[in-house]
């Protein structure tokens, strides 16, 4: 065996983990989309990158201000060459987006369930029966195939197989991806060990998510505006550049010569440095 073995890739993030009872369900730290989407989101990438590629550079190669076989064949290169590489650089990001969507949409109802919870303890239900009127309460509010109402589901069933409830909730916590259920599985487990007041730990960690909501809101509300900026910002030197090209011949035909094509490619590239800066700037993660 060779001392200078190539390092394997690091596999990807299962879609899907066994919980306790040994039942497949999904992972939230990773996303992977249907073939229907990489389909999908790969054609509108394709075309849109195409599109941007051809009004950059396209109808290089004229004779006269008339296009050539040369042109035809730069055009189609550049068109799939820069449709690949915006599927590349696009599903990613898409990924992520559609990852963090998918967060958003669990802690939503996950903050829900624990409403549905204070309120069937608060009327003497005990643990294992407000999880069932919560579960009857997700799949009314949502639906049977929501998130939040499959891990009910779960939860439900978990004492028919002597799964403890505790072992549910840190399965879905490790798998949630989210702080606030890993915090509320931590202090369910200690208060459930300790023979502490279930109800009140439901109740201050459902006012602690809906406090903290009500805060990322207003943030959001405040930022809303900066990436309706960023966005216009954006296809602002797209729609000029095209506007122009369209409207001015000679303006189209500078694009064409050695010099224009260096002048759009360091356009491009402060144009791509810029636009990452600004999405970097409103990201309030960080």
């Amino acid at each position: 065996m060779s001392s200078k073995q190539k390092k394997k890739k690091p596999a990807p993030p299962a879609q899907y983990l066994n919980n306790p009872r040994n039942q497949p369900m999904l992972n939230y730290h990773t996303y992977v989309m249907s073939k229907n989407e990489k389909l999908l989101y790969s054609i509108a990438a394709f075309i849109a990158g195409g599109l941007a590629g051809l009004l950059f550079y396209g109808g290089l190669f004229k004779s006269q201000g008339e296009a050539t076989s040369l042109t035809t064949i730069s055009n189609t290169v550049v068109f799939v060459a820069v449709g690949i590489i915006a599927v590349k650089v696009f599903l990613p990001i898409r990924t992520t987006q559609l990852l963090e969507k998918r967060r958003a949409t669990l802690r939503l109802q996950f903050r829900d369930m624990l409403e549905s919870l204070t309120t069937s303890l608060a009327s003497g239900s005990t643990v294992l029966q407000a999880f069932d009127d919560a579960y009857k309460d997700m799949h009314m509010q949502y639906s049977e195939n929501a998130y939040i109402t499959r891990e009910l589901y779960q939860i439900s069933e978990a004492r028919r197989n002597n799964v403890k409830l505790v072992d549910m909730l840190n399965d879905f916590a490790k798998r949630s991806s989210l702080e606030d259920v890993e915090d509320f599985a931590n202090i369910f487990s200690v208060g459930e060990s300790s023979g502490g007041k279930i109800n009140e730990i439901v109740r201050q960690t459902h006012s602690v998510i809906c406090e903290k909501m009500q805060i990322e809101n207003e943030i959001e509300s405040k930022m809303s505006a900066n990436r309706l900026e960023l966005n216009i910002i954006t296809c602002a030197p797209i729609l000029i550049v095209a506007m122009l090209k369209f409207s001015n011949e000679s303006f189209a035909e500078n694009f064409a010569t050695p010099v224009g094509v260096a002048a759009v490619t360091v356009g491009v590239v402060l144009f791509v440095v810029a636009y990452r800066m600004g999405q970097k700037i409103i990201n309030i993660k960080g």
